[in-house]
């Protein structure tokens, strides 16, 4: 993955290395703590996820932080559909 984009109703789109988008729904079961976030997406039309490792270097600190906000309280309680 070399970039994210991120929906405020648990939508996301993951640009891939070879200029691919997967855009899909993020998913309850992402990882989120403050050294370390896991982003579950699953693509439309795919019953496999996709995962993307971000570390906080990375990220801008604020967006890192809304980022996971929104992970752990959001899309965590979103239903999917």
């Amino acid at each position: 993955m070399v970039a994210l984009e991120v929906h405020d109703d648990c939508h996301g789109v993951f640009l891939l290395r070879n200029g691919q988008e997967l855009g899909g729904r993020l998913l309850g079961s992402s990882f989120v703590a403050p050294w370390l976030t896991v982003i579950n997406l699953r693509p439309e039309g795919s019953w496999r996820a996709r995962h993307a490792v971000m570390l906080p270097d990375a990220v801008e600190a604020e967006a890192f932080r809304r980022l996971r906000v929104m992970l752990r309280w959001k899309c965590a309680q979103a239903k999917p559909g």
